[in-house]
């Protein structure tokens, strides 16, 4: 397909405590975001040739020169290989008795407290140091052995503002968001839509004491300003489908060349023989003895991602199909785990093969 036509997109609407949810709604991509903004990015700035894939993550982030973090590859740190945390509960140290801390929360915007966690609370500006800090000081396991990790998209969003000069958000939507055409993909959504466009991922009683609705879920990338490149993102089914789109067609969309096809294939091809993954993208499981992510019907070749809100979104480029699956399976609360424990992921996919075939 050289574009994404609206007879190309199907969209399952459900109702959920009789709230009607509409196909254009508004969702939080959570690990989505690895994909459909960090990863593209640095995509870009590899085959502009202003990254080096097998260049130490050092040469790009000074920072990290005499920490244990200084010889880490960047090829690693995109595959999970690099030995990293699987992620750091950043907010638990913020909290005094279970509330926010008032040193370093206001409840009112004001000069040195402008990080909006959510409407009520405003994180104090230089905490994102102390963030920063914790990461670099984290301990460190074995290198070139897969182990998920959050922390590594936290590093990968910093090489591209430092290698670009811009935001994460600001470069993401300059060279992809803006040209592809999107309405609704970005960051801070509630700055652009009302919340009623998007639904609410949970009843937060360890944080933030409300519904978050419009605010990333992720409490990492909240206290980041909802900007990172582990979790921020927001969008709908179509956006999501044209950004999943452009890559299976190997970069290019509406006859414009957004990446190259060989830039494409080196992200999309697995680490190693050993993993499932490729360079920021999943891929398909191949052994069978592990938890499937994918239908069984989908080819080795599958490539995307899994959110924990619940979202997942495939490209198969070998059966010409994109997958995009969005959901908020984590409201009222994050330990709602039907939605896996029950593979309605897989078992939807599978579904729109059989109908296809």
């Amino acid at each position: 397909m050289e574009k994404l036509r609206s007879k190309n997109l199907t969209v399952i609407t459900l109702t959920i405590r009789n709230n009607w949810l509409k196909k254009n709604d508004i969702y939080d991509l959570a690990s989505v975001t690895k994909i459909c903004a960090t990863t593209i990015s640095m995509m870009k700035l590899v085959e502009d040739g202003k990254v080096d894939l097998d260049e130490q993550i050092s040469t790009y982030i000074p920072e990290l020169r005499g920490t244990n973090k200084e010889k880490l590859i960047v090829r690693d740190v995109l595959a999970h290989h690099a030995g990293l945390k699987a992620w750091i509960p950043f907010y638990k140290e913020t909290l005094t008795a279970k509330r926010p801390n008032s040193s370093l929360y206001s409840d009112t915007k004001k000069e040195g407290f402008s990080i909006e966690v959510t409407d009520r609370w405003y994180l104090k500006d230089n905490y994102v140091n102390e963030i920063w800090d914790q990461i670099i000081e984290s301990p460190l396991g074995k290198t070139k052995t897969y182990k998920y990790s959050d922390l590594g998209f936290y590093i990968c969003a910093k090489i591209v503002e430092n290698v670009s000069g811009q935001t994460l958000d600001r470069y993401a939507s300059e060279i992809f968001y803006e040209p592809l055409g999107l309405r609704t993909t970005g960051f801070n959504p509630l700055n652009r839509f009302a919340s009623y466009r998007i639904p609410p991922t949970e009843e937060d009683k360890y944080y933030r004491m409300q519904k978050v609705q419009g605010y990333v879920h992720d409490m990492g990338a909240a206290m980041l300003g909802g900007i990172s490149g582990h979790a921020g993102l927001f969008a709908d089914a179509k956006d999501v489908a044209v950004i999943m789109q452009m890559l299976m067609n190997g970069g290019n969309y509406g006859g414009r060349e957004y990446l190259k096809p060989e830039t494409v294939k080196e992200f999309t091809t697995r680490y190693d023989k050993s993993t499932r993954r490729g360079l920021g993208f999943d891929m398909k499981e191949l052994n069978p003895r592990l938890s499937q992510n994918v239908s069984k019907l989908a080819s080795d070749n599958t490539f995307g991602h899994l959110g924990f809100t619940g979202i997942c979104t495939w490209a198969d480029p070998d059966n010409d199909l994109v997958y995009v699956f969005l959901s908020n399976r984590t409201y009222p609360t994050m330990n709602n785990n039907k939605l896996h424990k029950l593979d309605y992921r897989p078992r939807i996919q599978t579904a729109i093969y059989q109908a296809l075939q």
